[in-house]
C-alpha cells in the first residue's frame, strides 16, 4: 500500500505490485495541479508582486574608463543576494527597452549599477 503525501502524491513501497498505478496517478495529479492549496502548495500572491524603483539620469557619477555609476538601495523586503531585477529605459526614444547593465553588490541592501550613458533614466523592476 503506497503512502499518500500532503497533496495526494503517492510514494510506493519497495516491492509493491501497484508501483505503476501510483506513478500514473502522480503524473495525472501533477498535470492538473494549480497551486490552489488543495491539490498543490498555495502560491502566496506576495511572491508575484513586483516593486519598481526609479534610477534618475541626474544621479550618475563618472568612474574611470568612461562609465557612470549610481548606488541603489533595494526596496524593503528585497536583498541584493536574492534579488531578481530587470532594468528598462525610462523615457526618451528607447522608452521601455530592457537593458543589461553591470551591477555590483555593496551591502546586503545596496548595489552599484554601471552604465555608459549618463543621460539615461532607468526603471528597476524587482520580483
Amino acid at each position: 500500500m503506497p503512502t499518500t503525501l500532503t497533496y495526494g502524491r503517492k510514494v510506493p513501497v519497495d516491492g509493491e505490485r501497484g508501483f505503476w498505478d501510483s506513478l500514473e496517478d502522480n503524473i495525472t495529479r501533477d498535470d492538473g495541479h494549480d497551486h490552489d492549496g488543495t491539490n498543490s502548495k498555495l502560491i502566496n500572491t506576495a511572491d508575484l508582486d513586483k516593486d519598481i524603483g526609479s534610477i534618475t539620469a541626474v544621479g550618475w557619477a563618472a568612474t574611470s574608463g568612461g562609465t557612470y555609476k549610481q548606488t541603489i538601495t533595494v526596496p524593503t523586503g528585497h536583498t541584493v543576494n536574492k534579488m531578481l531585477v530587470k532594468f528598462y529605459v525610462d523615457g526618451g526614444g528607447e522608452d521601455g527597452h530592457q537593458i543589461h547593465p553591470s551591477i555590483q553588490k555593496v551591502t546586503a541592501t545596496t548595489y552599484d549599477i554601471f552604465i555608459n550613458d549618463n543621460t539615461v533614466a532607468l526603471k528597476a523592476v524587482y520580483g
